[in-house]
């Protein structure tokens, strides 16, 4: 049985899991809708087989990638490489890198770093470089609203 001293502690305990469940809401509405807007980009004739956002463990927050598109080189250990060699470059004097471009197999990866977030692209050898350098601007009010998500390290 309840005591009239339970009921302001049950009614709190429920407004709790009603702000838990509208958050959780919110945020599957989100990632629902960044998955579709990144597969719009997949599904473009600009030969973009795979993006993955993630901060810089490599842990993602979205990812989107076509059959075409290496497995490994959308995996932890491939998509937290750039944060390493960005920051093995910042303690030789040299600024953190912003984008770098590669060559991974027979596919070109374009990596963004907009912190907290970093945005990896993997495209086929003979997409448009120039179109790829250029994703970071138009997926930009997308990884604005991704960002709060990540805790900087």
């Amino acid at each position: 049985m309840f005591e009239c001293k339970s009921i302001p502690l049950l009614l709190c305990s429920i407004l709790l899991l009603s702000s838990i469940f509208q958050h959780c809401h919110l945020y599957t509405a989100l990632f629902q809708d960044a998955k579709k807007y990144l597969e719009n980009i997949l599904n473009g004739d600009h030969g973009v087989e795979g993006i993955a956002i993630h901060d810089k463990d490599g842990c993602c927050i979205v990812k989107v990638s076509t059959p075409a598109c290496p497995e490994s080189a959308m995996g932890v250990k491939y998509l937290s490489a750039f944060s390493v060699l960005s920051d093995q470059a910042a303690k030789m004097n040299m600024e953190k890198n912003k984008k770098i471009f590669h060559m991974y197999s027979k596919h070109q990866v374009v990596q963004f770093r907009l912190d907290p977030v970093i945005l990896t692209v993997v495209a086929a050898a003979s997409a448009n470089t120039g179109y790829l350098s250029s994703l970071d601007v138009t997926l930009e009010p997308l990884l604005q609203r991704l960002q709060p998500l990540v805790r900087p390290h």
